[in-house]
């Protein structure tokens, strides 16, 4: 039901003013016929003559009334057409408006569930995050290891990593570097092996410490081990070996291991600075 203020200010439909207009004009024209003949009737004195100059006056002035009031009905009517057209316009306009409205309201709520979304996403990033911290540096290394793998400038051999170090130590000093660097000196068990320290060593032809060593009159490896080196005239195809006419003792006070890259092993003193290779 529209309110008392839209009945107001709201100009009357074409409809309404076409009828108004036909009943207005008969009414005048119904005027006109009865003054008319009235008119015509009356003679005689100068009221009567007085009397029918008035009639006459008055058809005149109703048929100029009934004339303008056709006019401006028809003008009404016009502007009344207009005003419906414009009022069209306007509920158009209104239902695009609407429109556009509703549209912007979805695109707040997708917006708004996109951002609970990321939301959510957040969240799960952080918490596998968090379950990655405990991957500590070490831990990625025993994966490698584990792989088959070694942590870089380790190189992988035959179920183990070794490291050519550079750097000119005695054998017990030699010792402590391979522990702290989570190893130990290394251990040569077979030919194969040999021939991989020379490649490691970038083909170098140079005297190597390596994790042998005398006790109580026998040869032993740092990890335990079996020291499984072979003489020379005994060694196959395949064994690790001495050098030929080692061990020897030389100067009775050789008791620590070392490798000719390109050779056997030599029994030398402990106390000599060289290079040396950790295993792990």
């Amino acid at each position: 039901m529209q309110s008392k203020l839209d009945m107001a200010g709201k100009k009357p439909p074409k409809a309404f003013i076409l009828p108004v207009a036909t009943i207005c004009l008969t009414f005048v024209i119904g005027l006109l016929f009865i003054a008319m003949p009235l008119a015509d009737a009356v003679k005689g004195d100068g009221d009567v003559a007085e009397l029918k100059k008035s009639i006459h006056r008055l058809n005149e002035s109703m048929f100029s009334m009934g004339t303008t009031l056709l006019e401006r009905l028809k003008l009404l009517e016009g502007k009344a057409g207009n005003s419906q057209n414009q009022t069209g316009q306007v509920e158009g306009m209104t239902g695009e408006s609407q429109g556009l409205t509703g549209y912007m309201k979805k695109m707040v709520e997708e917006f708004q569930k996109q951002t609970e979304h990321m939301k959510k996403m957040t969240g799960k990033v952080e918490d596998m995050t968090g379950q990655m911290k405990w991957i500590t540096h070490d831990a990625v290394e025993d994966l490698l290891m584990k792989a088959g793998g070694c942590p870089l400038p380790w190189l992988y051999h035959d179920r183990g990593c070794y490291l050519f170090v550079d750097e000119k130590k005695n054998w017990n000093d030699a010792k402590k570097y391979c522990i702290a660097k989570g190893g130990h000196l290394a251990s040569v068990h077979t030919k194969t092996t040999h021939d991989f320290f020379y490649g490691l060593a970038e083909g170098r032809e140079t005297w190597t410490w390596v994790g042998g060593y005398k006790e109580g009159g026998e040869w032993k490896w740092v990890d335990g081990s079996t020291f499984n080196v072979k003489t020379y005239g005994e060694a196959g195809s395949k064994d690790a070996r001495w050098a030929p006419g080692e061990p020897n003792n030389l100067g009775g006070n050789e008791g620590c291991v070392e490798i000719w890259t390109k050779g056997g092993l030599n029994d030398f003193l402990c106390y000599y600075q060289q290079p040396f290779i950790c295993q792990k």
